[in-house]
């Protein structure tokens, strides 16, 4: 670059900084002296990261996830061009377990297996990527872990939800042994072009052994050398998928815009009479709404014996009288989604619990949030912690233990459905619940949806069609179902 005058580095830094603003809007190139950037240097919302042969890696801060690459065009300038929202690698201060910051509390990233791994950290990379469709980032998400699911335990979750008025992205974890049923209804699922739902779905290879009831896992396909792509053995203990799920929604939710909002569910007992997330706008991003189930902690014996056996009978004694928190349905901006998915994986790596219980991540969201572990977290990323009482809110309603709660009395006896639509309502008995958890706990319930799923599958079946099946409406029937 000629000139008839020195700017210094700092004033070029600024420039570039400015540039990147630009870049966004207008330009897909912006160009940069590579005698004036060092490793370590920001610019803009980018940090240069490292060097590998002509390349120079740019990295993202962990709220913006988008990447970007410099590349060496001239011994005097680097060309930087936006590579949409993947984040592959880690921001570099993620990777030293030291790092901690005045006033608040830190969840790395779910570690990186360097034991198993001879090169260095800064070559370690994400190495999932989605088998059919492609994340649209900008927009709001579902995400889904089904893995070891077919069809007839999907249908139901996916038509529900084509039909609710969502638009934005479905993301699912499959297992790679689909059905052919199951495999042709997500293609024609991710191939439409006239649903306003974009379904992305990943086939996840675990390596599982049985162990006494248990089907514990490793990830070995998660993390990969990013320079030579051969994927880096996962080292960390077995755990249960139902704990192993949240690495992958971590992974998932980095890759969409702050600016997103994120529900992570549960989907074999779950479906939606409405958009999960509508005008959600007004909450902050950093904002994360957790969904009570219809219990207190000591009156359910399963959540009792997780706390106490994942923590201590100390912990459980403190926290015994408050509700139950249910980890199957939480919803938050993209911030906070991406903060709450790490304090997750953390809690297992902190308490090693490979024996308490089949579905111990319950515990993990309960100790984080009954001991206020969650709000300021990662520089206050999670600001807030908006709790919905079970029945309230009109976004989850939790019904697996309000029978229980009320003596036996079903749904129907309580007034809590709509006659002739057969709609689920919340306590107030005029709203009507956008999404419906835990349904298979219900006799009466259980019955109209497995009815549901039987006509969707016969439909399916017989037309091999999406159209039919998302321009059909089922109507539930009322019936007792045995538990």
């Amino acid at each position: 670059m000629a000139s008839s005058f020195r700017i210094t580095r700092a004033t070029l830094l600024f420039i570039a900084g400015l540039q990147f603003a630009v870049l966004l809007l207008v330009s897909p190139l912006v160009l940069i002296p590579r005698s004036n950037v060092e490793l370590g240097d920001r610019i803009g919302n980018f940090t240069l990261a490292r060097n590998r042969g002509p390349h120079t890696q740019l990295i993202v801060e962990p709220e913006t996830p988008q990447s970007a690459t410099i590349e060496a065009t001239t011994n005097t300038d680097l060309r930087i061009r936006e590579e949409g929202c993947q984040r592959q690698f880690y921001h570099i201060s993620d990777l030293n377990p030291n790092t901690t910051f005045p006033g608040t509390r830190i969840f790395h990233p779910p570690p990186v297996p360097i034991q198993a791994f001879n090169g260095s950290i800064d070559s370690i990379q994400l190495g999932i990527k989605p088998k059919y469709g492609k994340h649209i980032c900008r927009r709001n998400a579902i995400l889904s872990f089904v893995y070891g699911y077919q069809l007839p335990q999907i249908i139901h979750f996916v038509s529900t939800l084509f039909k609710s008025g969502f638009q934005g992205d479905l993301v699912l974890g499959v297992t790679p042994n689909l059905t052919e049923d199951t495999r042709e209804f997500l293609q024609q699922l991710t191939q439409s072009k006239t649903t306003p739902v974009n379904l992305v779905v990943y086939e996840v290879s675990l390596t599982c052994s049985k162990q006494g009831s248990q089907f514990l896992c490793q990830n070995h396909h998660m993390f990969q050398d990013a320079s030579s792509n051969e994927w880096i053995a996962d080292v960390r203990p077995l755990r249960r998928v139902a704990t192993l799920r949240f690495e992958y929604y971590w992974a998932w939710s980095s890759l969409y815009s702050p600016t997103s909002h994120l529900f992570v569910t549960d989907a074999r007992d779950v479906y939606f009479q409405g958009n999960p997330i509508p005008d959600y706008n007004h909450y902050n991003s950093t904002t994360l709404t957790l969904f009570e189930e219809a219990a207190t902690i000591e009156q359910s014996p399963a959540n009792s014996n997780w706390l106490r056996r994942t923590y201590s009978e100390d912990v459980l004694q403190q926290v015994k009288s408050r509700s139950v928190i249910c980890s199957g349905t939480t919803l938050g901006g993209q911030p906070a989604m991406e903060t709450y998915t790490r304090a997750m994986v953390h809690e297992f790596d902190r308490t090693y619990c490979k024996n308490c219980g089949y579905l111990h991540d319950q515990c993990f969201h309960n100790y984080l949030v009954h001991f206020d572990r969650l709000v300021g977290a990662n520089g206050g990323k999670i600001s807030l912690v908006n709790i919905h009482k079970q029945g309230e809110g009109g976004i989850v309603n939790t019904v697996g233990l309000v029978s229980k709660r009320n003596n036996g009395a079903s749904m129907n006896d309580l007034g809590l459905i709509q006659s002739g639509t057969m709609a689920i309502l919340d306590n107030d008995k005029v709203t009507t619940s956008a999404v419906i958890h835990m349904f298979d706990r219900d006799p009466e319930m259980k019955g109209w949806v497995q009815g549901q799923i039987n006509e969707e599958l016969s439909l399916w079946n017989a037309t091999r069609s999406i159209s039919h099946l998302l321009q059909k409406d089922i109507q539930p029937q009322l019936q007792k179902f045995p538990l």
